[in-house]
């Protein structure tokens, strides 16, 4: 008798995809059953997938952190705001072209080290342009390694 699995089928290919897309061997464990995915090119032993190393991963998570400026993470604005003027480095945005950059999200970036910004000349105390600072191109960088290295679902 068949019972129903904890994970779909479209959860798993997408994960395969991902793996192979990442040059890695899916290895998924439900329940007690591990299913290892291994490419067309022949079946690989133990001693060549390679083992998670939970030291690394958190002296990375650690580094991370740090860059980050603050103990907690980033916000979902925060990291939208940040990755949309981060993309173009050095070029100036005006408040309302960015998406999510309200009074509270452009302050806490601007704690972090990561957007500076120009105010108003008639209202001083309302922002008219927002750009990135290298931290914050430098911090982009360094999280896009840690997510390439370890890959988080």
């Amino acid at each position: 008798m068949t019972r129903k699995l904890d994970i779909s089928a479209r959860q798993v290919t997408a994960i395969c995809k991902g793996a192979a897309k990442a040059g890695f061997v899916a290895e998924i464990k439900i329940g007690e059953v591990v299913v290892r995915l291994v490419p067309d090119d022949g079946p690989l032993s133990r001693e060549h997938v390679p083992e998670f190393d939970d030291g690394l991963y958190q002296e990375s998570l650690h580094e991370l952190k740090k860059a980050q400026g603050m103990d907690e993470p980033l916000s979902r604005y925060e990291e939208q705001v940040l990755s949309f003027i981060a993309a173009n480095e050095g070029k100036r945005f005006s408040i309302n072209e960015v998406r999510g950059a309200g009074p509270t999200t452009t302050e806490r970036l601007r704690k972090r080290g990561f957007v500076e910004f120009s105010y108003r000349t008639h209202e001083p105390m309302r922002i008219d342009e927002i750009w990135a600072t290298e931290a914050a191109v430098r911090f982009l960088r360094m999280q896009q390694r840690h997510y390439k290295r370890f890959i988080v679902l």
